[in-house]
């Protein structure tokens, strides 16, 4: 009993900390009412078959053209890319770059950081967005990105949900938006509570003075994960404030996952990210995973104790979950917020079999 008792309270503190931190999920964040030129960068690598929907939705973006610039930089691309980069030169009216990655002699800028820094070495805009060429955005992207970059603002951190319609598979694909809805937004909960930690690398955008100020990509002490790091380092500075604001207008869509498995995967290499968070993060992350994890032994220890963990663990998902789901424009995937500990605690376990086993993390036909 005095195990079961423990768990309990284990569940308990689990519950109520999602509540406490919640409160922080918040879009009332303050609003610039100019529109300064502003930059997107656009890492691509293989991506001949997304990278049309993405510039197809970019040619629909309601910002000024002559406030506009977008880079596309090719990634050693070994497919069309760079020539379906650049079949929409005539179609763009703003300022509109293709470029191709090239090597750099110190071998420090790897993966997704060397195309994205060289990206930024071009932007000339105030304000720099970054996104994936296999996402979709929305008109208002840009726009309201921008809004949110008010004096003292450094770097603004959006959401990324998984295509409701174009290649989604029910229930992988409702329960995947689940999943990033509650890792989001725990992240958006600990920048509400004035503790950033981490980011998604597709949906990020920062203030060209602040990347300047930090050293740009360059002089990062880790590199390999260029969004974290780079969040971490505008958050040392303490000068600029980082924000992630819960809100629909700022966020943008990619891709479903096909499987349960590359979602797995896809967590395990997210995994890699937290070295850049800093110890409150950890304990967070590590406690969120721990208490979704062991769940499913208690019918094993405690047998007429099961639903007990599950209904704490669904409360304190719900806690951050409602919350996201409103401020997301969600609500229809309510009624699946129960059963999302028994998602998180089935892909966990298979996350963390990854991490035990699997050192080495592929990435676009490469490892790290």
């Amino acid at each position: 009993m005095i195990y079961l008792a423990l768990l309990i309270a284990v569940y308990t503190g689990y519950m109520l900390i999602a509540a406490y931190l919640s409160r922080g999920i918040r879009n009332d964040l303050g609003s610039r009412k100019d529109m300064p030129p502003v930059s997107v960068v656009i890492p691509a690598r293989n991506e001949e078959q997304c990278l049309p929907d993405l510039l197809d939705s970019l040619l629909q973006v309601d910002y000024p053209t002559d406030r506009l610039q977008i880079i596309i930089i090719n990634d050693q691309s070994t497919d069309r890319t760079r020539e379906v980069a650049q079949s929409y030169q005539e179609k763009f009216q703003c300022r509109y770059d293709v470029h191709d990655v090239v090597d750099e002699p110190d071998g420090k800028l790897v993966l997704k950081t060397r195309p994205l820094a060289q990206g930024l070495d071009r932007a000339t805009g105030e304000v720099i967005l970054m996104t994936d060429a296999d996402c979709i955005v929305t008109p208002s992207w840009i726009r309201t990105v921008a809004s949110y970059f008010t004096p003292g603002v450094g770097m603004v951190c959006g959401t990324t949900l998984p295509h409701p319609r174009q290649h989604s598979r029910f229930p992988l694909t409702a329960f995947e938006t689940l999943d990033w809805l509650f890792l989001l937004g725990a992240t958006t909960a600990l920048s509400g509570r004035g503790q950033p930690q981490a980011l998604i690398g597709n949906n990020y955008s920062v203030l060209r003075d602040a990347y300047l100020d930090v050293g740009t990509f360059r002089s990062l002490s880790f590199s390999d994960l260029d969004d974290i790091a780079l969040m971490q380092a505008i958050k040392q500075a303490r000068k600029w404030q980082v924000l992630f604001p819960a809100d629909a207008g700022i966020q943008i869509h990619t891709r479903p996952l096909r499987s349960l498995l590359d979602l797995i995967r896809q967590r395990r290499r997210w995994m890699k990210g937290i070295i850049h968070v800093d110890p409150l993060g950890k304990a967070v992350l590590g406690f969120g995973i721990i208490a979704h994890v062991i769940w499913p032994l208690w019918p094993i220890l405690f047998s007429g104790w099961f639903f007990l963990p599950w209904a704490l663990l669904a409360a304190g998902d719900g806690f951050i979950l409602t919350r996201m789901l409103h401020r997301h424009q969600q609500k229809h995937l309510l009624p699946l917020v129960p059963f999302y500990p028994l998602f998180a605690g089935l892909y966990g376990i298979g996350m963390v079999a990854l991490l035990l086993t699997q050192r080495r993390v592929p990435w676009k036909e490469r490892e790290f």
